[in-house]
């Protein structure tokens, strides 16, 4: 798999992971602590499977989690 290696790629392939699931981008979700995340390691779809789905499902509730 493709690892990102600037935060712009790692932007990028996050964007990838919500347009998939939610068929919106990373711009149209409130605003998440993007630059930390990158800045400590975390991996898209970590920062995917962790904050993005949390905020989503705050939002949203269990239907986030539906196929």
């Amino acid at each position: 798999m493709f690892e990102p290696q600037t935060f712009h790629e790692w932007l990028a392939a996050i964007d990838r992971l919500v347009m998939e699931k939610f068929s919106l981008t990373l711009s149209d979700l409130p605003d998440m602590m993007t630059r930390h995340a990158f800045d400590n390691g975390e991996t898209p779809g970590e920062f995917f499977e962790g904050t993005v789905m949390d905020v989503m499902r705050e939002e949203f509730g269990d239907a986030v989690d539906e196929p």
